[in-house]
């Protein structure tokens, strides 16, 4: 069983997602969070249907939201029948000033007084499941102070869906008090954490041939704590217990494996509130994607 085809595939809607998010900052054009979502994951599941690759991809209604605090998850199925699990909360980047911000990190949770993050991370404890933010960014600025500034294009684009772990994510907010929680919102106290949300799937297996390359960090950037970096040739059932270590927090009680035995019901529900896939979007990003394969993963 192998990843890296499909982990390719994700870099191609990072590189798409930076560009079309240039482009709609560029023209002052809105390019909500949902319809990037809503074109990448049916990319995503289509990929994974004609490749055989024991993936199943959720888009998760707006109903379902307020309840679960996700947007999406992946189910990816295991040699012995049980399922590794990510439940995702996806958060599209603003450029507020001299910082892209998230504006809505802060969106409220389902508990009063709570944060739509408190709730994900409350609904993957539940199932079993790991959580995790993906960060939709893009911008044609090449102001040096933005982050990824020192990045190749191509690399740079990569982090088009960046990923960070939600518990990581949550500290950084908390640590930093009620009273700054509102100016928390800046990829700035983020981005020493996160990482191409391709690497979740760029696991190093053991096979009889060569293996993938172990995911890393952007080799010009520091090592990072959330970055995972799995070595050791382990299998793929131990590669996503490796993985699920490296995003939760060590000391955190009670956190998910990521292992789970049977797939939630919801997953296989198709409520009527969902919304439906515009074919356009698909095609709309091909255009503007040209070459789609940067030089992070050689």
């Amino acid at each position: 069983m192998s990843f890296a085809k499909f982990a390719d595939h994700m870099d191609q809607q990072s590189l798409l997602t930076w560009r079309i998010l240039s482009v709609a900052s560029s023209l002052k054009q809105p390019f909500p969070e949902p319809s990037i979502t809503s074109w990448a994951l049916l990319s995503l599941a289509h990929f994974a249907d004609s490749a055989g690759l024991p993936i199943s991809i959720k888009q998760i209604s707006a109903v379902q939201e307020n309840k679960l605090g996700a947007d999406f998850e992946f189910f990816v199925r295991l040699h012995d029948g049980n399922f590794f699990a990510l439940s995702m909360q996806a958060k599209r980047v603003h450029l507020a000033q001299r910082h892209p911000v998230y504006t809505e990190l802060g969106h409220p949770g389902l508990a009063p007084g709570t944060f739509q993050y408190d709730t994900l991370i409350d609904h993957s404890s539940q199932i079993g499941s790991i959580p995790i933010h993906v960060l939709y960014n893009g911008w044609r600025r090449r102001d040096p102070y933005l982050p990824f500034a020192h990045l190749d294009d191509e690399d740079r684009e990569l982090f088009g869906c960046a990923a960070i772990s939600t518990h990581k994510l949550r500290s950084i907010r908390e640590g930093r008090g009620p009273a700054a929680k509102s100016n928390t919102n800046k990829l700035m106290h983020f981005v020493d954490f996160v990482f191409p949300w391709s690497d979740l799937f760029r696991l190093e297996q053991r096979s009889g041939s060569a293996t993938n390359n172990a995911p890393n960090a952007v080799t010009s950037l520091p090592p990072t704590p959330s970055s995972p970096r799995l070595r050791g040739g382990f299998g793929v059932e131990e590669d996503f217990s490796k993985l699920a270590a490296y995003l939760t927090d060590s000391d955190l009680q009670g956190a998910a494996s990521g292992i789970i035995s049977s797939l939630p019901r919801y997953v296989d529900r198709a409520p009527s509130d969902d919304p439906p896939n515009d074919p356009h979007l698909p095609a709309f990003a091909l255009v503007l994607g040209g070459e789609t394969r940067g030089r992070y993963h050689g």
